[in-house]
């Protein structure tokens, strides 16, 4: 089958989304930010939306959940074409030249981010149990409960059932993962588990997920915005790769080894015919022995490890795959042969002895920098996290009744652990007394454990950019300082920022963990800005009112305070109704200041949660601790207006 994509043929199969059709096709490069280029991958990819319809939200999509169709014509959606791109396109096109780039101008860090992450929801699903993720360990949960009886309902946001459960293989005597896939799937269907792919809960509130479900309609792909309710929810949403810190680390042709193995396994893509690998984890060892296998050339893999040991790894011998130990990638450079090829600068660095080895060209760097549990939805709920030095990652440190993690997003990694974790969720949950979970660990002599990601040396002014992640954020590390006037020249007009404060984007809770690992940001305080920052991009506001958690009737809240707002103006902040100085009405999401002389978001001492229902002038607003005093005269923020106000009293609980 074939589809059209800003103008050029792309070619896929049957089952293809329009990404995987895409990269299959040609496509590896978004366009530029900041006026370098950047990949397009599984993380980072445009919404798409039919040419005749790309004004309508409900069909503006993500490349990676949507359906390719025979014959569609689709546009990428948000982004303009760069003015320098279009001539070449134009050409490209005419001469029906195999396509590489995108061509879109990236000017924001949320550039891909589509519009569902705002929209109010269109339908509600209620059930006993939400699961979110279709794993192996959210899979294992939803069958258990089904099986007592109660009604379940599993989100998952690729495709297909499964999540990485492949990619991580098993040990010893365990199941296969790719029959406790299928068994578990057969087994969830035909217990009436109600299964969403291609669904991403993108919000939780309380016990609401909201979740954006792409659908087939008379042919055609939609999206609408789901809210599922239920008493008890089970996060089972996996765990993300880390991505190495070095130069060139989001250049087009280079990928994380779980989208790599994404890709061959979910569509059968795997661009060009040679692809080298750094790592400091064993499950790219079997990423490397699979496309070895499947004839791909792999010229080196790179181990930051002295001694590393796995299983997979003496099956890359097997293959004759020649490996380097103790050795980093330094920095990656699309090669003088032209944008397909890469010259990866590698090296040894043990303390102050550094030494260059040889570099690798490559059509294709696959890299893993370690796993880390994905705690968004479980940090937008209010919970908490801490960051475990010894894995160099973030670890859920907090209980609730009716919210539990399992499966990658809790820690484990085996098979086994998965499946026993997803039962143990249930038992938390339904109050029932089961076995602690038991995770299959190799001894040390077989297998090594992962090492911490990779941090390369800075980047000088002539070095390609540096990103902390794979995803939307865009958060970049700054380059050294110039140590050439042609060097300063080149830096003249980049605004590269070091500090967090400083960048006014949500992170993901990679970008915080390579931050960590920088000594950027301490490791005793880095709970407290993952639980703040490492949420998603969303109109909190709305999502709040939709969930009814703002709405109030004679002064006093119908429930509590969102927990999106748990600790955003410190530990001892409280509600006190306010009074604006003039009749207007104050809405629910404007900042409180001190004064009318600040208008700095990150200054802001409150902010309004809740409008009252006797006319315009006053709300309700949650104030600093040593900011609430009746009587004090605040400033209120309003699309950039100021408002002055007065705080009234505190707020009445029920």
């Amino acid at each position: 089958m074939s589809f059209q994509l800003d103008g050029f043929t792309v070619h896929g199969y049957h089952g293809d989304t329009v990404l995987s059709a895409a990269i299959a096709s040609g496509f590896e490069c978004v366009g530029t930010y900041a006026g370098r280029q950047i990949a397009l991958t599984d993380r980072f990819a445009p919404p798409v939306a039919p040419a005749s319809l790309s004004d309508d939200p409900r069909h503006i999509l993500p490349m990676n959940r949507v359906q390719a169709v025979d014959g569609q014509s689709l546009v990428c959606v948000g982004e303009s074409i760069a003015p320098a791109a279009r001539a070449r396109r134009s050409i490209s096109q005419l001469l029906q030249l195999r396509p590489y780039s995108l061509d879109l101008e990236l000017k924001a860090s949320q550039s891909m981010t589509g519009p569902w992450l705002n929209q109010t929801p269109v339908a509600t699903v209620s059930s006993d149990l939400l699961v979110v993720g279709g794993g192996l360990a959210g899979m294992s949960a939803a069958a258990c409960a089904a099986r007592s009886g109660s009604r379940v309902c599993l989100v998952e946001q690729k495709p297909y059932l499964g999540g990485t459960a492949a990619l991580f293989g098993s040990v010893e005597s365990e199941e296969p993962p790719q029959q406790s896939i299928a068994r578990l799937s057969a087994e969830i269907r035909d217990l009436g588990v109600e299964i969403y792919t291609a669904s991403e809960a993108f919000s939780l509130l309380d016990t609401r997920a909201l979740v954006h479900q792409v659908r087939q309609m008379d042919g055609l792909s939609e999206g609408r915005v789901v809210a599922f309710t239920a008493p008890k929810i089970i996060l089972a949403t996996g765990a993300m790769e880390r991505l190495p810190v070095m130069p060139g680390n989001r250049l087009p042709g280079v990928c994380g080894s779980n989208e790599a193995f994404y890709l061959a396994d979910a569509f059968g893509v795997w661009p060009g015919d040679d692809a080298a690998f750094s790592t400091t984890a064993n499950q790219a060892y079997r990423v490397a022995m699979l496309a070895a296998g499947a004839g791909v050339s792999v010229p080196r893999i790179v181990d930051a490890r002295i001694d590393p040991r796995s299983r997979f790894l003496e099956f890359c011998k097997a293959y004759g795959i020649r490996m380097s130990h103790g050795v980093f990638p330094l920095e990656v450079r699309q090669s003088q042969k032209g944008h397909h090829t890469l010259q990866v600068e590698v090296g040894v660095r043990l303390g102050e002895y550094a030494k260059d080895a040889e570099p690798i060209t490559t059509r294709r760097l696959v890299c893993s920098g370690g796993w880390q549990p994905d705690l968004t939805l479980w940090h937008m709920a209010g919970l908490s996290s801490t960051w475990q030095a010894q894995h160099n990652r973030f670890v859920a440190t907090e209980r609730r009744a009716d919210l539990a993690l399992a499966g990658c997003a809790a820690g484990y990694f085996s098979t086994s652990a998965c499946l026993q974790s997803g039962e143990q969720a249930v038992a938390h949950l339904f109050g029932r007394k089961t076995d602690e979970v038991s995770e299959t660990v190799i001894g040390e002599h077989w297998e090594t454990e992962d090492g911490p990601s990779l941090i390369a040396e800075a980047g000088h002014a002539s070095s390609p950019t540096t990103f902390l992640d794979h995803g939307p954020s865009l958060v970049t590390r700054p380059r050294l300082a110039a140590e050439s006037f042609g060097e300063h020249i080149r830096q003249l007009g980049r605004t590269d920022t070091w500090r967090f404060a400083d960048q006014p984007r949500t992170l993901s809770i990679v970008d915080i963990a390579a931050a960590v690992q920088l000594g950027i940001i301490p490791k005793a305080e880095a709970g407290a800005v993952a639980r703040e920052r490492a949420v998603n991009a969303i109109d909190i506001v709305a999502v709040a009112k939709s969930a009814g958690s703002m709405t109030v009737t004679g002064g006093k809240e119908r429930s509590r305070a969102p927990t999106f707002l748990n600790h955003r103006f410190g530990s001892g902040a409280r509600h006190w109704e306010i009074e604006a100085l003039e009749a207007r009405w104050l809405e629910p999401g404007s900042l409180i200041y001190p004064n009318a002389d600040i208008n700095d978001p990150l200054r802001a001492i409150g902010v309004v949660v809740d409008s009252l229902d006797d006319g315009p002038g006053r709300a309700f607003a949650l104030l600093e601790a040593d900011r609430g005093s009746a009587g004090l005269a605040l400033t209120l923020r309003h699309f950039g207006r100021a408002v002055p106000i007065r705080v009234l009293r505190p707020r009445v609980q029920p």
